[in-house]
């Protein structure tokens, strides 16, 4: 959208992600309760591959 990143993980990120995965699409929650967000997207190529590389940073990521 406009070059600009909807949601950005970074290992600094603090709060509650989640991704999903349903045959090529992704499925990306971020927040908890009625402040979550949510976002569906199919990558170009490769889905596991993202849904791998969202789960890495997420992992590493700060939870609240």
């Amino acid at each position: 959208m406009n070059g600009k990143a909807l949601v950005e993980i970074t290992p600094r990120s603090t709060g509650f992600y989640e991704i999903h995965r349903d045959y090529e699409r992704l499925s990306l929650r971020a927040g908890s309760g009625k402040s979550a967000a949510n976002w569906s997207f199919r990558p170009a190529d490769d889905a596991e591959g993202w849904a791998q590389d969202i789960r890495a940073v997420i992992k590493n990521a700060k939870p609240r």
